[in-house]
């Protein structure tokens, strides 16, 4: 019975199937086209074109477009935007680098934030909200000094601020050990072209074995090393966009102080630099690792600044926690040792030749007329002034509890007065001729740090407690706030400023 039955249902089967292959033609198609759509097409689907997908269009996708990726636009990428990159955080229609946000014209590559002004063309050519600006204030050397650097020491970065524009333009790690705190980069100096280098102190008590180190960075893109050879510089456009360490060519040299050095804070170029190329000038660095060690070696380390080579190194009785130049053979530094004091450091005999014993001296400043000033301090706070001329050394003490630490020397706007941040989130205008305190302002969150003074006379103060840096406006005593990175911490010569005023040519 099994075997008959399994033929039974064979059969069935069969039958079935042969019943169904019987059934009448479902082909609905009025196109004589043989497919079973209703269009004269080859195609089985209902649209008039040559594909499958439904759409009224010619690509294989189900969207509308003509391309054949399926993000709904005319493009050939795969986001939703309407550029060809893949990027959907950043819309750079022209491909200069420059996300629309910052771009103020986005279907130009020749204008963007990092663009020279051209006079007479009727273009904000670099998106500072002004057109066409005094060619007095766009020549080339003006626009590689219009910004401020400031290190970013809870990260390991540098921040490069357009002071006109006040957008942060560029951000670079400044040392191999990456974007961390371990760098632990303080102050910047900027020479009379526009470059800068960026100090990593290596603090003695934190960071292992790694030694102190130097990095210089090139102001002006056009003037950057292509080291890869792939006719495109490579480098940073902003604080979303840091460049793994080495690869920004915008970085043109790294040098490391030398086994067990630390604690390197004072830097300043000496002015030798030609201000059209950039060629020639040197680099002072100095050390501060008695501060956190007593008893420990300090240095001057003198480096060239074409190449970052150290070309001399110079024991240093001292802690050398602030430098700046007051003449063409002559480096004032500030010292924050056992006590408070004021060296000059001759830099054709390498030797200190004076020493002035202060109350205060945290931060430091060369004014107008040559004067050096030592500035705040912890504990018991107040302001001196030495004159090299004539010898004398004035004292103005606080009435308040005020901590003042950097300070700047004001040019243009903020003439005639030097300004010193304090740490309580207040801006000190201090009289250069009288040694007196005449005004204060309050701008911000405390743990406020160091002072620049831009090309224009406007008066920057960095915030470590806040990440952002104040720009004050001496005429209408009005600020802004730009975002940087976290805990800035510079109180040095981050614009340049401080050593365009000085005659060291």
């Amino acid at each position: 019975m099994g075997i008959y039955f399994r033929v039974l249902i064979y059969s069935l089967l069969f039958l079935l199937l042969s019943c169904e292959g019987e059934r009448p033609s479902s082909n609905l198609d009025t196109g004589a086209d043989g497919d079973t759509d209703a269009d004269t097409d080859a195609d089985t689907d209902a649209d008039g074109d040559s594909d499958t997908d439904g759409d009224s269009d010619s690509d294989s996708d189900s969207d509308a477009d003509t391309d054949t990726d399926t993000d709904g636009d005319s493009d050939s990428d795969s986001d939703a935007d309407s550029d060809i990159d893949t990027d959907t955080g950043c819309v750079d229609e022209d491909e200069d680098g420059w996300c629309i946000d910052f771009d103020c014209d986005d279907t130009n590559p020749d204008v963007n934030p990092s663009q020279v002004e051209i006079p007479d063309n009727n273009i904000d050519d670099d998106c500072d909200g002004m057109i066409d600006e005094d060619p007095a204030d766009t020549d080339e050397e003006t626009v590689a000094l219009s910004f401020i650097w400031i290190a970013n020491t809870g990260e390991g970065t540098l921040s490069k601020v357009n002071t006109r524009s006040e957008i942060e333009v560029a951000r670079y790690i400044t040392s191999p050990l990456g974007a961390v705190s371990d760098g632990d980069p303080s102050r910047t100096s900027v020479n009379r072209h526009g470059d800068m280098v960026v100090v990593n102190r290596q603090h003695p008590n934190q960071f292992g074995a790694e030694p102190a180190s130097v990095t210089k960075f090139i102001s002006d893109k056009k003037e950057c090393i292509d080291t890869n050879g792939d006719n495109v510089i490579t480098t940073s456009t902003g604080p979303d966009n840091v460049l793994p360490w080495g690869q920004d060519e915008c970085m043109a040299w790294h040098t490391s102080l030398g086994s067990g050095v630390k604690g390197a804070r004072a830097a300043a170029w000496d002015g030798s630099t030609d201000p059209d190329t950039g060629a020639g000038g040197n680099v002072w660095v100095g050390t501060c690792y008695k501060l956190e060690s007593p008893g420990r070696d300090d240095f001057l380390f003198k480096l060239d600044g074409e190449t970052g080579e150290i070309l001399e190194t110079i024991p240093f009785e001292g802690c050398a926690y602030g430098a700046a130049m007051a003449s063409r053979d002559a480096l004032w530094i500030v010292d924050r040792a056992a006590k408070y004091a004021l060296h000059k450091f001759n830099l054709i005999t390498l030797t200190v030749e004076q020493t002035i014993p202060t109350s205060c001296g945290y931060g430091m400043a060369v004014d107008t007329d040559l004067r050096v000033w030592a500035i705040g301090g912890f504990g018991p706070s107040c302001v001196e002034r030495y004159d090299p001329q004539t010898g004398t050394l004035e004292t103005l003490n606080f009435t308040a509890n005020y901590t003042a630490r950097g300070a700047g020397t004001g040019i243009e706007k903020s003439a005639g007065y030097v300004w010193a941040a304090e740490n309580g989130g207040r801006l000190l205008k201090l009289d250069q001729e009288n040694v007196t305190l005449s005004d204060v302002y309050n701008l911000g969150i405390g743990e406020t740090i160091g002072i620049g003074i831009d090309i224009d006379g406007y008066v920057w103060m960095v915030s470590q407690g806040g990440d952002e840096v104040y720009k004050f406006d001496p005429d209408s005593e009005t600020h802004t706030t730009v975002e940087i990175g976290t805990k800035p911490y510079t109180y040095s010569d981050m614009t340049g400023m401080q050593l365009a005023i000085i005659p060291v040519t």
